[in-house]
């Protein structure tokens, strides 16, 4: 059967006067003439993908796309531990986590030349670790020693709680 969120997404879209065609991805990129397409967006796609059908998403996103056109992936971020374990390894769709580093450089192989990552999705500052609030005219010791702590915090909530979603913005 069809996932009820495709179809509620394609009818919001289809209320808001956005055409919506429901098929097969590969086969539709591959029906379309070179260069008949201003944008693609592909929101939480790339990830269910194995390398050799990405690697054909992105060649064939590309040769659509006219001079100009821009990409968007949108994906999980695996550099947040967050949102790998409460996100990513619940969904057994996913094929393997992609940093942004590696998409970037995959989007790149595809041939497009200018790319742009974006982070997005903070998760909520309740929800991190909390820092140390240093009251002025401490000891000099001391402040270096909570300012260290402090940084160490904020380093780890990087780790830890950093952006659950990040975008690829690529242009032909």
């Amino acid at each position: 059967g069809r996932d009820p969120r495709v179809v509620k997404a394609g009818a919001c879209c289809e209320e808001s006067g956005i055409p919506v065609k429901q098929g097969d991805l590969f086969d539709h990129l591959e029906s379309l003439e070179d260069g008949s397409l201003g944008a693609i967006f592909a929101a939480q796609v790339v990830e269910h993908l194995e390398l050799p059908q990405l690697r054909t998403l992105l060649r064939q996103a590309h040769r659509v796309l006219r001079p100009g056109g821009l990409l968007v992936a949108e994906t999980l971020n695996p550099e947040s531990v967050f949102a790998l374990t409460r996100y990513y390894w619940q969904d057994i769709g996913h094929k393997a986590p992609l940093s942004p580093p590696l998409l970037q450089f995959l989007v790149e192989l595809a041939g497009f030349s200018e790319v742009e990552l974006k982070l997005l999705d903070e998760v909520p500052e309740e929800q991190a670790l909390q820092t140390i609030d240093v009251e002025i005219g401490l000891p000099p010791a001391l402040e270096t020693a909570f300012a260290r702590i402090n940084g160490n915090v904020e380093r780890l909530n990087r780790f830890l709680y950093g952006h659950q979603d990040y975008a690829v913005f690529a242009w032909k």
